[in-house]
């Protein structure tokens, strides 16, 4: 009776620990599913030499003020909305000879004709102080392109309250670079968004070492051209 009690006892045992075994087993597999979930960095690969060799010296600046290593930029298609002529979510504006056809580069990013340019920046010509006033961003950000040839304004990016757009760099008459950064849940991070013709992303990059995010070159970037804060 003794021998069948200690045998009852070594098989109840036994069946704890199997138990035990596969809880701790599970625990360990829905950690790790959890963890390669948060991770943004998986399955990625970091920007090439070819494309830092190409954009660094145009975003040099950017980089340096964050003192961000654009050898850590991943590669990815995250937080791209890009819009066409035919979305029908945010009102599209007209071009308007009168406003549009403009050379104004405390407001404008222009590109090396001058024929293009990026309007983002929420800034307004005093015309009495003949001053250039930022009065504060909008929640979100319509980012157009703008073409003083073919009369054409479209919006080709849109930004809500986790993104903010700081800088436009144009990398030639087709290509521009739009920087800033992005707050998530599980991982902040600063982006690289490149844009060629039609208005059709080519490139977007997300930092994998960012730290608090600020929005300071941004209002250098008004200062370098003149423009007052109205705050």
């Amino acid at each position: 009776m003794k021998y069948i009690i200690v045998f009852i006892a070594f098989i109840g045992l036994n069946s704890c620990l199997s138990t035990a075994i596969a809880a701790n087993n599970l625990n360990s597999i829905n950690l790790q599913q959890q963890n390669q979930a948060s991770n943004p960095f998986r399955n990625k690969s970091k920007i090439s030499n070819a494309t830092i060799d190409k954009i660094k010296p145009l975003i040099e600046n950017w980089l340096d003020y964050y003192h961000l290593d654009i050898t850590n930029f991943y590669t990815g298609n995250e937080s791209s909305w890009l819009f066409d002529k035919n979305y029908h979510g945010i009102h599209n504006q007209r071009f308007e000879s009168a406003t549009d056809d403009v050379y104004i580069p405390q407001i404008y990013d222009y590109s090396p004709s001058k024929q293009k340019y990026i309007s983002f920046l929420n800034v307004d010509h005093d015309t009495q102080s003949d001053k250039y006033i930022f009065y504060g961003n909008d929640d979100c950000q319509e980012i157009y392109l703008i073409d003083r040839k073919n009369k054409t304004k479209k919006i080709v990016l849109w930004f809500g309250t986790t993104q903010f757009l700081e800088a436009i760099f144009w990398l030639d008459e087709d290509h521009f670079i739009a920087v800033g950064y992005q707050k998530d849940e599980l991982n902040d991070r600063h982006f690289i968004y490149i844009l060629g013709p039609d208005n059709k992303m080519t490139d977007y990059y997300f930092d994998s070492n960012s730290t608090e995010l600020k929005t300071d070159y941004f209002y250098q970037n008004l200062n370098k051209r003149g423009v007052k804060r109205d705050n």
